[in-house]
């Protein structure tokens, strides 16, 4: 279950994916994980490393430097 996790986690998904996840369940879901940050590209779809790659590294690196701060 989602309780166990406690390392910081970062989870991705692209605003246009055609396969598309209900995130206000995904929301609900990440609240029982501590230390979750959900981030959605705007422009990405299935793989949003790669359609919106400038949003989701831009996350990416916000992540991390944040989680070296801790």
């Amino acid at each position: 279950t989602l309780e166990v996790i406690t390392v910081p986690t970062l989870f991705v998904g692209g605003r246009y994916d055609y396969i598309p996840p209900n995130y206000d369940e995904a929301r609900r879901a990440m609240k029982k994980a501590r230390n979750v940050t959900i981030y959605i590209t705007p422009n990405g779809s299935h793989r949003p490393m790669w359609d919106d790659s400038e949003n989701y590294f831009q996350a990416l690196k916000q992540f991390i430097d944040k989680t070296n701060k801790l």
